[in-house]
């Protein structure tokens, strides 16, 4: 039911607008698993090669890195993973690595949240439904 759908939303609600999400997939749902499903098999080598670029205090790798995976979350969401990707490629842009490690183990934290947010929805809303929103 749609009542079961929504219900979902509270907690990926926090960072994620379902029904932006929702349209960008034309609400079908398979497209949706299939685009969760592309961002759980990327977003660890995104961070591993964001991991090496801090390690080797390469700016250029990781203004490129972080673009890429903040364009990967931007499909989900704008709010605190994407600031913190978005934060990452201005710090490897200005060439300040300071705080990278810092910043870098936020978003590691929130880019695993997300994932689990994004799988329970699909999950949820699987149940013999193939549109959604």
């Amino acid at each position: 039911s749609a009542g079961h759908a929504a219900d979902t939303s509270t907690n990926v609600g926090k960072w994620v607008d379902m029904q932006a999400v929702m349209e960008r997939v034309g609400h079908k749902l398979a497209l949706f698993q299939k685009v969760v499903n592309l961002f759980s098999a990327q977003y660890p080598d995104y961070m591993a090669a964001l991991a090496e670029a801090i390690s080797q205090e390469d700016a250029h790798g990781l203004q490129e890195k972080a673009h890429a995976l903040k364009s990967a979350i931007g499909n989900f969401t704008q709010a605190e993973p994407f600031e913190l990707a978005f934060q990452l490629e201005k710090m490897g842009r200005e060439n300040n690595l300071s705080l990278a490690g810092d910043v870098y183990s936020q978003l590691d934290r929130q880019v695993r949240e997300l994932d689990k947010m994004l799988h329970t929805v699909a999950d949820e809303v699987s149940v013999g439904e193939n549109t959604i929103g």
